[in-house]
């Protein structure tokens, strides 16, 4: 079977890749199909994990930055509000993603992604 990596146990990925595929074949439906599609090749890209690990480590190093002796609406704390929005934007399409890929009841049985969904939705606080 291709979805066996060397050791002949089935990767995380695929693992969810199948039940997306099983949860596809029993609804049939083509939008949630198109959106498994469309979601797979970027959230099986080791790029696009080293992408939000970056953007994880930009946003730790603009938080760290704020300086809370200045005015919130200084430039300095408005610029780091709005490049941390912009950063929270980028986690949420990321949340997206990786609900279209494992689907919507799959990616809230993990706790990791109950975690991350939770913080995603802080950074909009």
């Amino acid at each position: 079977d291709d979805d066996d990596d060397d050791d002949g146990i089935m990767s995380k990925t695929h693992r969810f890749g199948k039940r997306a595929r099983a949860t596809l074949g029993k609804a049939g439906d083509v939008f949630v199909y198109a959106a498994y599609r469309a979601a797979k090749p970027v959230i099986e890209s080791e790029d696009f994990e080293l992408l939000i690990i970056v953007i994880i480590f930009v946003n730790c190093i603009s938080l760290a930055l704020f300086r809370p002796t200045e005015p919130p609406n200084s430039p300095w704390n408005s610029t780091l509000d709005t490049l941390e929005l912009s950063l929270n934007g980028i986690f949420t399409v990321e949340l997206v993603l990786r609900c279209m890929y494992v689907g919507v009841r799959n990616y809230f049985k993990d706790p990791w992604s109950q975690f991350d969904f939770t913080l995603v939705l802080a950074g909009y606080s």
